[in-house]
């Protein structure tokens, strides 16, 4: 069997396992356990035949970007949503992990092509969506701030590090710049749980910050930060930020 018929037929099965939990609403901790346990099957085949241990990162991103739109779905009241939005989430994955496998065919070079392009999209993805259904459960069940917490800032390590380790530049300034995004992001997402917004505002607003942080670390390291860059992506931050308070909701 190819490598990129069992990618598909992972997806496949991955998806009606996913679906199952709003199905039987009784199964819905275990078909993500199930669903989990699949994955590290099918990572650990991959990695043991094709890459080195170096890249789980990336198979941990995907599975923390799936885990967070199961999780996130359980927010929306309407089934055939949840439906399509985890089939919109399953063929991501599906196309993110054929650019894995196109990278390894060619050498195993992950700063070529577009699989930056993908680790940058995924890693947005699965901080926006672990991030709002965080805040979600300060909304909807009180839960504590601290370990709700805690878990945003495990997603903002993974996405930081997914993204960083791309890069062709020594370990050493990674953990240093990780490090400054990490200590400077984290008081802001403590911060973001008393304000008196809709938890998905606050999960766009966290995500906004982190990625003009990440960009502007990524642009650094690259030695490709200029003024112009600086001052463009300032004047676009601050619009974004002006639109979402526009049209936010109070909660």
């Amino acid at each position: 069997m190819t490598i990129k018929r069992k990618i598909f037929l992972f997806h496949f099965f991955s998806f009606f396992i996913l679906i199952s939990g709003f199905i039987w609403p009784y199964f819905f901790y275990w078909s993500f356990l199930l669903f989990s346990l699949f994955f590290v099957f099918f990572a650990y085949s991959l990695v043991y035949k094709l890459f080195s241990k170096k890249y789980y990162l990336y198979f941990v991103l995907a599975w923390s970007f799936l885990g967070g739109l199961f999780f996130y779905s359980s927010l929306l009241t309407i089934k055939f949503f949840v439906g399509v939005l985890l089939l919109l989430g399953i063929l991501l994955s599906y196309y993110y992990f054929l650019e894995l496998k196109r990278r390894w065919a060619r050498g195993g070079d992950f700063s070529l092509g577009l699989f930056h392009v993908w680790v940058d999209f995924i890693s947005l993805g699965s901080f926006f969506l672990i991030s709002s259904f965080s805040y979600s459960l300060v909304y909807f069940l009180s839960i504590k701030n601290w370990p709700l917490f805690l878990l945003i800032v495990g997603a903002l390590i993974l996405t930081v590090g997914s993204n960083l380790f791309l890069l062709k530049t020594n370990k050493q300034r990674i953990f240093y710049f990780s490090a400054i995004i990490l200590l400077t992001l984290s008081p802001l997402i403590f911060i973001l749980f008393f304000l008196p917004f809709n938890y998905n505002v606050l999960g766009i607003l966290i995500t906004i910050i982190y990625y003009f942080a990440l960009m502007f670390v990524k642009f650094y390291l690259n030695n490709s930060l200029t003024n112009k860059k600086i001052k463009y992506n300032l004047i676009f931050i601050l619009m974004l930020l002006a639109i979402l308070f526009l049209l936010v909701k109070w909660r």
